[in-house]
């Protein structure tokens, strides 16, 4: 799983944050369009599922970042914490996988 703290982010050029977000989505993109190919749905499927799950967990993890500097409006943030339980989502992640 690609996953990068927002500090990590900010050390980088936005050219190169931005080229890492499209590998991790492709990649999943990937891996669900296999899982799709595959007859019944089975391991390929649960993965694909799992990694694009962390994918978006990550996304919205970076966008909760106090020191995220996108407008709230872009953010979403009231959103994001009215609507999704990330720690939640976490702690399942932990004990499915």
């Amino acid at each position: 799983m690609y996953q990068f703290s927002y500090a990590e982010v900010m050390q980088d050029s936005v050219a190169d944050a931005k080229e890492r977000e499209w590998q991790v989505l492709d990649r999943s993109i990937d891996l669900l369009s296999l899982a799709r190919e595959k007859e019944k749905y089975g391991r390929e499927a649960i993965e694909a599922l799992f990694y694009t799950r962390r994918v978006w967990i990550s996304f919205i993890e970076d966008l909760k970042h106090p020191d995220n500097q996108l407008e709230i409006e872009l953010q979403g943030q009231p959103h994001l914490d009215r609507d999704l339980d990330i720690e939640g989502m976490r702690q399942d992640q932990k004990t499915s996988v």
